[in-house]
């Protein structure tokens, strides 16, 4: 377990500043795809994973976490 040289230090700035072009680039294009009226929210009508979950009410906690003096959660 050495520390990082340069070398390695370069390649993680790279792989940063690659991540943060693509990102930023993605963002430019859905912006622009947005102000022409394209649907960008990455939501179908029909989908199921997207459906917004409204009633939480069946999320408890682990058995473990009555030792913290809670046992389900409050929405």
């Amino acid at each position: 377990m050495a520390g990082m040289d340069g070398p390695q230090w370069g390649i993680t700035f790279l792989g940063m500043a690659i991540t943060f072009i693509v990102m930023e680039f993605e963002k430019s294009v859905r912006r622009c795809l947005k102000r022409r009226g394209a649907d960008t929210d990455d939501r179908e009508a029909d989908a199921v994973f997207d459906s917004d979950v409204q009633n939480t009410s069946h999320l408890h906690m682990p058995d473990s976490a009555g030792k913290l003096g809670t046992s389900e959660l409050k929405s």
